[in-house]
C-alpha cells in the first residue's frame, strides 16, 4: 500500500532505477548465494568457540596455567584454528605462502589482542595447529578479499565477516593495517552509520503523514509509536559492530594522519545535508560520527554507542588538520549544543555528573562535551590552528553562545578546559575587527590566514608555575602522563572492552579489545543474522519460481 511504500522510499531512497534500489540498502547483497556463504562461514567461525578439550589438552604457559584466549578458543573449534593460519596465496610462489604455524611462529599472533596489534609470539601453538601441523595452512589473496569487503560491507553478513577475520586470522589483519586505501572499507562503514542515524526520522514523518492520510487524518499513539520504531537498521548489534570496525582501524597509529592528509575522497552521493567533493576522509569520518553522536543522546540513549563514538573522535583528535569547513562548522554547533544541554542538566540536577559515568543522560553528555572540547583543544594548538582556520571561524560565528554557556551561573566547564579555546576565540574577533574591513566569510578568512601568529601564540599553553602538576583537563582519565586503564565499555553480557592508553608523545590511544567471553553477545547476533539471510534466500527462490 501507499504507507509502505513512502517508509520504504523514505528509508532507502526515491530516486528509483537499480541504483536507487541498492545504493541504500544496509545489510543484504544482491547476491543469495554468497550471503547464504557468508552465513556458513559465520556459523563456522563463531559457534563452539568454548573449549571441548579436557584441560591437560590444553596448552600451558610457562608456569604451569592454562592460557585463557585464542588458544583455548580454537582448541574447541577447528575451523578457528584453521583461521588462524591463514595465509596471503600472493607469496605462494617464494615460499611464504606455504609455512606452517612452527616454521612462521612469529604470525601467529594471539587474535585476542586485537586486530591491527600484532604481539609478542610467546611459544604455544593452538592444540589443532600442533595436531595437523604439518599441513599446509589455508590461502586466500588478500587483495581480492579486501576488494570484496568494500562491497559488501554494507551488509550485516559483510561486517561480521571482516571483524571475524581481523580478530582471528592475524595475517589478514596485519595486511589490512598496512593498506593505505582503507576508505574502501571505512566509506561502507560509515554509510550504514549515517542511514542508521538519519533516516528512523524521515520513515517516521513518512508513515505517519500516509497512515493519516489512510485513517482520515487520525493516528493514534500506539501506531504513532509503531512506525517510530521502523529503523534502517535492524538492531543496535549491527551499529556496535560497525564502531567496533571503525575503533579498531581508527586505533592504528596511520590512520588518523592518512585519514586527514593523504586520503581524499572525490564525492560523497549520500551524505544528504551538503554537497562533499573532494573532501578528506577524517572529515567525512567526523561528520558521521557527530550525527552518530548527536543521534544517540537525542533519541537511543545507548552508552556503549556513545562511548565508542567519543573513542574514535579521540583516536582522531591529535591528526585533525585541513578540516572541511562544513566539518568545522558542525564540531562547533555541536560542541556548543552539548554543552548548552549539559549545563541545563546541571542547573535542573543542581551538580554535575560524575566522572566517567556514561549509564545517565547527564553522563553522557558530560562524557560527549569533554570529548569535543578535547577535539576542539588539539584542532587549535599552535602547531596545526593554521590548518584548521575553518574551525576558528566557527567558532567565533558562534562566540556568543559558548560566552553564554560559559558565564552561566551553573556552568560545569572551567577555565582549564576552555582557557585555550577562549583565548583564541577573543584573538581571532579581536584581529576581525581590527581589521574592520571584512565582510564575508571569505574576507574573514583572509583576515585570520594573516593573523596566524597572533592565534599560535594565543593557543600555546599557559607556563606551569614551577614543578606544578600538569595542566591536562582531565587527569583521571586523559592525562598523558600515565597509563590510564580504567575505562571499561561492556554491552549484552560485556563481551567488548574499550582499553586508554598513553603513549610516549603525549598522546592517548583508545584500543578495542575482545573479551574471554565474546560469544555472549557474537553468537546471539551471528545466529539472527543467518536466520534473516535464510530467509531472505527463501523469498528470493519463492519468487523465481
Amino acid at each position: 500500500d501507499r504507507a509502505k511504500v513512502l517508509l520504504l522510499q523514505s528509508a532507502f531512497g526515491a530516486g528509483g532505477g537499480v541504483g536507487a534500489v541498492t545504493s541504500d540498502v544496509l545489510w543484504l547483497t544482491d547476491s543469495p548465494l554468497g550471503d547464504l556463504g557468508c552465513a556458513l562461514f559465520l556459523l563456522l567461525a563463531n559457534n563452539c568457540r568454548a573449549s571441548l578439550l579436557p584441560a591437560s589438552a590444553l596448552p600451558e604457559h610457562e608456569n604451569g596455567h592454562h592460557k585463557d584466549g585464542v588458544d583455548r578458543d580454537n582448541s574447541g573449534n577447528p575451523f578457528r584454528s584453521e583461521l588462524a593460519r591463514l595465509r596471503d596465496d600472493r607469496y605462494e610462489g617464494s615460499g611464504h605462502g606455504i609455512m606452517t604455524a612452527i616454521d612462521d611462529p612469529f604470525s601467529m599472533s594471539d587474535p585476542a589482542q586485537g586486530a591491527f596489534d600484532i604481539g609478542d609470539y610467546d611459544g604455544a601453538v593452538p592444540t589443532e595447529a600442533l595436531i595437523d601441523a604439518q599441513s599446509p595452512p589455508l590461502s586466500l589473496d588478500f587483495e581480492s578479499l579486501f576488494r570484496a569487503f568494500g562491497s559488501t560491507l554494507h551488509t550485516e553478513p559483510g561486517q561480521l565477516a571482516l571483524y571475524t577475520l581481523l580478530q582471528g586470522a592475524p595475517d589478514f589483519a596485519a595486511s589490512v593495517a598496512a593498506r593505505t586505501d582503507l576508505d574502501a572499507l571505512v566509506l561502507p562503514l560509515l554509510r550504514t552509520l549515517y542511514f542508521a542515524s538519519t533516516a528512523s526520522v524521515a520513515a517516521r514523518d513518512a508513515a505517519v503523514e500516509a497512515a493519516a492520510k489512510g485513517g482520515g487524518g487520525v493516528v493514534t499513539a500506539a501506531e504513532a509509536t509503531r512506525v517510530y520504531r521502523h529503523r534502517s537498521f535492524r538492531s543496535s548489534s549491527q551499529l556496535y559492530v560497525v564502531l567496533i570496525l571503525l575503533l579498531v582501524f581508527s586505533q592504528d597509529a596511520s590512520f588518523g594522519p592518512d585519514s586527514f592528509r593523504r586520503v581524499t575522497v572525490p564525492l560523497v552521493p549520500w551524505y544528504r545535508e551538503r554537497h562533499l567533493r573532494d573532501v578528506n576522509l577524517g572529515s567525512v569520518v567526523l561528520l558521521t560520527l557527530l550525527r552518530a553522536l548527536s543521534h544517540d543522546l537525542n533519541r537511543l540513549k545507548d552508552a556503549f554507542l556513545l562511548s565508542n563514538c567519543c573513542a574514535v573522535l579521540l583516536n582522531l583528535s591529535p591528526h585533525v588538520r585541513d578540516l572541511h569547513g562544513y566539518a568545522a562548522m558542525r564540531l562547533a554547533n555541536v560542541t556548543v549544543s552539548c554543552m548548552k544541554r549539559y549545563t541545563r542538566l546541571v542547573r535542573k540536577g543542581g551538580g554535575v555528573a560524575e566522572e566517567g559515568d556514561v549509564t545517565s543522560v547527564p553522563g553522557m553528555y558530560r562524557e560527549s562535551c569533554q570529548t569535543l572540547l578535547q577535539i576542539v583543544k588539539h584542532c587549535v594548538r599552535a602547531k596545526v590552528v593554521e590548518s584548521n582556520l575553518h574551525l576558528v571561524y566557527a567558532l567565533v560565528y558562534l562566540q556568543t553562545d559558548f560566552y553564554d554557556v560559559i558565564s552561566d551561573p551553573s556552568s560545569p566547564f572551567k577555565t582549564p578546559e576552555v582557557g585555550i579555546v577562549m583565548s583564541v576565540i577573543s584573538q581571532a574577533d579581536r584581529a576581525i575587527q581590527e581589521d574592520g574591513r571584512a565582510r564575508t566569510a571569505d574576507e574573514t578568512m583572509d583576515v585570520l590566514r594573516r593573523s596566524v601568529d597572533r592565534l599560535r601564540s594565543a593557543s600555546a599553553p599557559p607556563p606551569l608555575p614551577g614543578a606544578a602538576a600538569s595542566a591536562a583537563p582531565h587527569p583521571s582519565r586523559r592525562s598523558p602522563d600515565h597509563d590510564v586503564h580504567s575505562d571499561v565499555r561492556s554491552y549484552d553480557g560485556g563481551s567488548v572492552t574499550s582499553e586508554v592508553s598513553a603513549t610516549d608523545a603525549g598522546e592517548f590511544t583508545f584500543t578495542y579489545e575482545e573479551e574471554a567471553d565474546p560469544e555472549v553477545f557474537f553468537v546471539p547476533y551471528v545466529w539472527e543474522v543467518i536466520v534473516c539471510a535464510v530467509t531472505a534466500g527463501a523469498l528470493w527462490g519463492g519468487g523465481a519460481g
